[in-house]
């Protein structure tokens, strides 16, 4: 078990406790919740697949720390869906250099990559959207 710490905005949004670091396993169900709730049709959470934990966990960190630095500036940025989605990109590139061999049930291949990638961005829109309340022209 790993406790996450988040920013106040980012906690309010995933309806997670406003006082203190969170299980990340919490994280990543409260974060595959609202992407679902979006309408983005993944599926079930998988609780059990560490590796899935661990990703979907890292995208709300590195987005996180984004909307953190843009909330201090009193002002979001017009393109804050996009700029969360570079900060989840980048987050996907490290992951996969860390493992390697990391393979979901529904992908097989290159289609981890890319479903990685796709899931990030939506998680990034998704994220950015509801902490900000910007959301996305496209």
């Amino acid at each position: 078990m790993r406790l996450v710490g988040l920013s106040r905005g980012m906690r309010e949004v995933l309806a997670l406790p406003g006082y203190a670091a969170v299980d990340q396993l919490e994280v990543a169900e409260a974060a595959w919740s609202l992407a679902t709730d979006l309408g983005l049709g993944w599926g079930p959470f998988e609780p059990g697949n560490d590796a899935l934990v661990d990703f979907v966990v890292g995208v709300v960190e590195a987005i996180d720390e984004f909307i953190a630095v843009a909330e201090s500036r009193g002002e979001w940025p017009r393109d804050v869906a996009l700029r969360a989605e570079a900060e989840a990109a980048a987050w996907v590139d490290d992951f996969l250099y860390d493992n390697p061999n990391v393979r979901f049930p529904a992908a097989t291949g290159d289609a981890t990559d890319v479903s990685l990638f796709t899931v990030a961005q939506h998680l990034a829109q998704a994220l950015a959207a509801a902490v900000s309340g910007v959301r996305p022209d496209r």
